[in-house]
């Protein structure tokens, strides 16, 4: 698509990838540079021809279980003890 910086915002598990400078590879245009699936909290820093943009992503909203049309999460049962692993 011709843009040369591309950040996609994933509010479902808390993730951002940054793709930036177009090359062309086996003939079609690709992202040269990429950082993938980092977690909201991680800074980033945006170096255009204009200047440098810098992004606290830690503030991002998430989505919640609910917004995901997701069950709520089950809660442990304090009665249950630590789980150890040893089956049983």
């Amino acid at each position: 698509m011709g843009f040369p910086h591309y950040l996609i915002l994933d509010p479902r598990d808390g993730t951002w990838t940054y793709q930036w400078g177009i090359d062309t590879c086996g003939g079609r245009p690709a992202y040269g540079n990429r950082l993938r699936k980092q977690p909201y909290g991680t800074p980033l820093a945006v170096v255009t021809d204009i200047g440098t943009w810098k992004l606290d992503t830690g503030a991002l909203p998430r989505y919640s279980r609910k917004d995901m049309m997701l069950p709520p999460a089950p809660t442990p049962d304090p009665d249950a003890g630590p789980d150890t692993g040893a089956g049983g």
